[in-house]
């Protein structure tokens, strides 16, 4: 609330009468043009503040008093805190203090709200390759490994990274989502493609009760026998040596095994799950 008070030099004139009687004169009301207003209270004003691409904001103080302040009334004027950062996202308290033309102080509070509207700025790397040891039951994914470049204004965090691990069931192309916010709970996500294949001589070998496949070496046409105790829930898949995934089946009650033709030579993995039991077997087409 502001009030106006108005100091001015009060003139009036009388007219004297050969009787020696006075009376005064009305002057024009013009002569109020010379009154000067005075604000003996001030009042603030509450402003939402918006951080800048480096963190940072500034305030003036004006800024934070009511439009209808008689500014040139005040002297001088100033708040107790002008600059902010990351650290101040939220709302903020501050004084603001002025000096009228009668030298007294005056003071009103206001809050800023300061907000990063920012949102953090994240890449991934493109396709990473992870191979998987036999000692290796899952892979944790890391976000160092995962993320190319990250930048903000403020600080940032990880929010969410799906999956969170790899395991061998895993094997071939898998799309990794991140998702980092900063403090401000401003969000931005990534992609990337994790290529997991496994070690060769860390594979599991194969016993003689276990699926087979034959003949290997092959020529480009293998059979792969499942009659050995493998049910019907079994689901086999086969991947190149670069971990490419290019066939998969579902065993049913009929078959006992599958006949497969493969063109291109080179080295490839047949990885067979049955309930909670991994069996892989390597094959080479010549």
């Amino acid at each position: 609330m502001i009030k106006n008070l108005y100091s001015s030099i009060t003139l009036v004139l009388f007219t004297l009468s050969i009787h020696g009687q006075s009376s005064p004169i009305d002057l024009p009301k013009e002569i109020d043009q010379n009154q000067q207003l005075i604000s003996y209270e001030i009042e603030c004003q509450d402003e939402l503040v918006f951080l800048d691409f480096l963190g940072s904001a500034y305030v003036f103080p004006e800024l934070l008093l009511v439009e209808e302040t008689a500014y040139d009334s005040l002297l001088d004027w100033s708040v107790d805190q002008s600059n902010f950062s990351c650290e101040d996202i939220g709302p903020n308290t501050v004084i603001v203090s002025a000096m009228n033309l009668d030298s007294l102080s005056l003071s009103c509070t206001a809050i800023l709200e300061v907000i990063d509207a920012f949102p953090p700025i994240v890449e991934c790397k493109d396709t990473i390759q992870i191979s998987l040891n036999q000692e290796d039951e899952i892979i944790v994914l890391d976000s160092l490994l995962l993320i190319k470049d990250l930048q903000d204004n403020c600080s940032t965090s990880i929010l969410d990274i799906s999956p969170a691990q790899l395991s061998i069931e895993d094997i071939g192309e898998t799309t990794v989502d991140v998702t980092v916010q900063d403090g401000a709970e401003n969000i931005a996500s990534c992609k990337t493609i994790i290529q997991l294949d496994v070690v060769l001589s860390n594979l599991h070998l194969i016993r003689p009760e276990e699926p087979t496949v034959t003949p290997n070496p092959s020529g480009g046409f293998f059979r792969i026998d499942m009659s050995k105790g493998i049910s019907k829930q079994a689901k086999l898949t086969i991947f190149t040596s670069e971990g490419k995934e290019i066939h998969q089946y579902s065993k049913s009650y009929e078959n006992e095994g599958y006949d497969i033709g493969i063109s291109l030579p080179g080295v490839y993995f047949i990885r067979i799950i049955e309930k909670k039991e991994q069996y892989f077997l390597r094959v080479l087409v010549e």
